[in-house]
Order: C-alpha cells, then sequence, then structure tokens
C-alpha cells in the first residue's frame, strides 16, 4: 500500500515560492547590472579620455590674477574637463565667458595652443588678455572662425541660458574638429527648486546692471543662492504665470516696485536673456536637443539633500505637487547638468549616457 505524499503547509510552500521569486529577481537584477556597467566602460572607451585611475588629480596652474578672481566652480569645472582630456596645443572655443576671462586665463596657463572666448556683451575687466587669448563679441552661433576650427568647445554655467539650443548645436558642429571634444555644464536648471535664477536690484541702472558682471560693487538684494535673499517659494516659477507670481511676492512682504522687477527678470519680459534662465527648458528637454546632434554623456548634479530634508521640502508644498503634473521628479530635483559631446559616428547608432544620474536617497523616488 502506497502511503499518500502529505503536502508541505500553505505558509511553507509560499516561503519556498517567494524565495525561488527572490533568487530570480537577485539574479537578474546583478546580470543587468554588470551588463549594463560592461557596456558603459565600451562607451566610453570609444567616446571621451577617461581618468587614468579614480583618485587621478591634474596639477592646474592658477594664474594669480585667477586665483583673485575666479568662483570655485570655475576651477572644479576646469578640473572636470583637464582630467579627461589633454589641452595642450589644442585650440579651444570657449561659450560664455566669464568678465574676468577666468576660463580662457586657465586653458592659456595650461598649454593650450589658442583660446576664443565668446560673450554677448563688450564688458570685461582691465586686466590685459595673455598672448594666444581673444574674446569675440556675440552669440557662438554668429563666430566668425572657419569651419572644423577648434578641438575642445568648452562652455561652463551656460545650459541654462542659450535660448536657442538648436542654432547653437549647428554651430558647435561646424565648429568642432572631426575628433574634438565639447564639454558643456549648466545650473540651476529651470525645473530645480530655485532654477527662476533671480538676481535682481531693486532700482536698475547702467550702474547695477553692470554690477552682476563684477564691475561696479552694488548689491543685489534678491538672489537665487541665498535663502534668506530668495523671496520665491521653491518651485513656484513653474506654475506660476507674471501676474501671479508678482500678487504673491508683494503678499509676501515684498514692495511692490520690486515685485515687479523680479517678476521681469524670472520670466525675462525684457527680453535681455542676460541672467535669468532664459530658456525654461526641464534637464531632460536640454538633453533630448543635444542629442539630436551628438553622441552625449551625462552627469546630472543633484541637490545635496537627504530622504529627511527631500520629503519635508516636499510634503507641504503644493507648488511641487503641481509642477509634478508638468514634470518629472528627477527634472525636478536636478539641480544641473554636466554634458560631454562628440560628433555623431557613422555606421553606429548615436548613444546616450546618463551617469551618477540621482544616487541613493534619490529624491526621483520620493
Amino acid at each position: 500500500m502506497t502511503t499518500p505524499m502529505r503536502a508541505a503547509p500553505g505558509w511553507l510552500a509560499n516561503a519556498f515560492g517567494l524565495a525561488a521569486r527572490l533568487r530570480r529577481v537577485i539574479w537578474w537584477t546583478l546580470t543587468f547590472e554588470l551588463l549594463n556597467k560592461l557596456d558603459k566602460r565600451r562607451l566610453l572607451r570609444a567616446f571621451v579620455i577617461p581618468r587614468v585611475r579614480p583618485e587621478y588629480r591634474v596639477e592646474i596652474r592658477i594664474p594669480d590674477y585667477v586665483r583673485e578672481s575666479a568662483a570655485p566652480y570655475q576651477i572644479e569645472e576646469f578640473r572636470e574637463l583637464i582630467e579627461r582630456v589633454d589641452i595642450r596645443g589644442k585650440r579651444i572655443l570657449e561659450i560664455g565667458s566669464d568678465y574676468h576671462m577666468c576660463s580662457a586665463r586657465l586653458f592659456q596657463a595650461n598649454g593650450a595652443r589658442a583660446v576664443v572666448g565668446t560673450n554677448m556683451g563688450d564688458w570685461r575687466s582691465d586686466e590685459a588678455l595673455p598672448a594666444g587669448v581673444e574674446l569675440k563679441v556675440g552669440d557662438v552661433s554668429d563666430v566668425a572662425c572657419p569651419p572644423e576650427s577648434f578641438d575642445v568647445i568648452y562652455g561652463i554655467a551656460v545650459l541654462e541660458h542659450i535660448a536657442d539650443l538648436e542654432k547653437v548645436c549647428r554651430a558647435i558642429k561646424t565648429l568642432l574638429r572631426p575628433d574634438g571634444v565639447v564639454y558643456l555644464q549648466g545650473q540651476p536648471l529651470w525645473c530645480g527648486p530655485s532654477g527662476h535664477h533671480v538676481w535682481y536690484h531693486p532700482e536698475p541702472s547702467a550702474e547695477s546692471a553692470a554690477s552682476a558682471h563684477g564691475r561696479v560693487d552694488v548689491p543685489v538684494l534678491y538672489r537665487f543662492d541665498q535663502a534668506e535673499r530668495n523671496p520665491i517659494p521653491d518651485w513656484a516659477h513653474l506654475v506660476l504665470g507674471p501676474d501671479e507670481m508678482e500678487r504673491l511676492l508683494i503678499r509676501k512682504g515684498v514692495p511692490a516696485s520690486h515685485a515687479a522687477g523680479i517678476t521681469r527678470f524670472v520670466y525675462n519680459l525684457g527680453d535681455e536673456k542676460t541672467g535669468s534662465s532664459s530658456n525654461f527648458k526641464s534637464a531632460s528637454a536640454i538633453l533630448e536637443e543635444l542629442a539630436r546632434f551628438f553622441d552625449i554623456e551625462v552627469e546630472r548634479i543633484p541637490f545635496d539633500l537627504d530622504e529627511e530634508k527631500i520629503h519635508s521640502s516636499t510634503r507641504k508644498n503644493t507648488y511641487y505637487r503641481r509642477a509634478l503634473r508638468r514634470y518629472s521628479k528627477e527634472d525636478l530635483w536636478t539641480q544641473g547638468l554636466r554634458v560631454w559631446m562628440r560628433h555623431k559616428t557613422e555606421g553606429r547608432a548615436a548613444f546616450r549616457i546618463e551617469r551618477d544620474a540621482l544616487e541613493s536617497g534619490n529624491p526621483a523616488s520620493g
């Protein structure tokens, strides 16, 4: 007589089934991550010059004038470039040179053969430019240089200010050598909490306008990068129109004339495009446009916030909830972008790599 097999209790069968499913999930996750990393390494080898080793740090020559005048981010972004690209003997085009021409001077001091800086305004400090450095006034799209003139095209704190990305991309494609490299950076981008980029003096004049560029010491009373001087609630600029914004500022106690000036700046109502986040694009929209013309590698720059601060910042913020109807969480928490670009490679589908996109405690998942 055959003894009937006793079925395992239901809870035990469920546990075995759950363990088997968990093993499969872990197996496929690890396999996917390994293949993804290998694929990225293959693409990076074909794309830009990687760091020699993770701890590799290039020694930068910093002229005294640059040391006195440069903002910390200018040195750091310059380092980002030269730790992956050898600039010695290269011809460099800088998009959006600063008032002191700090980046252009850094290129020259560290071995570049020639540097052309561009800026929309005919303004710079009285400090003489070193040999091999020149400034061309005007949009980079109108730079009078022969095709394929530059080995490296570089622009920091510019991605949020380029109103016509397509026009600039076409110009870059023309000016960049076949094996050239482009490095563009920008922050804060429009979709971030303070992406309005407000930088406003309440009495606009030739003198106060110049102060933003370092020529005149006139205080800026309203600025995006200091919480105590930023009267605009996080993400409010994404869901309010100019009239609504002006009324909100007045309700918060901002004088009416100041509120009107801040609103003009934030929404670029004067069409000057000198300081505001003038293309009003999310990080994803910027990347989509760049990827139409180039192979790109992207690093999203996240806000330095932990999970607790993220939730406290968004739980009671109605502007954030309303902004979610139009923008992704990832874009709302992207402070800036670093983008490497090269000409699209013939015979191969264009690729786009995003690395270090928002790390653990990812705001995009909250």
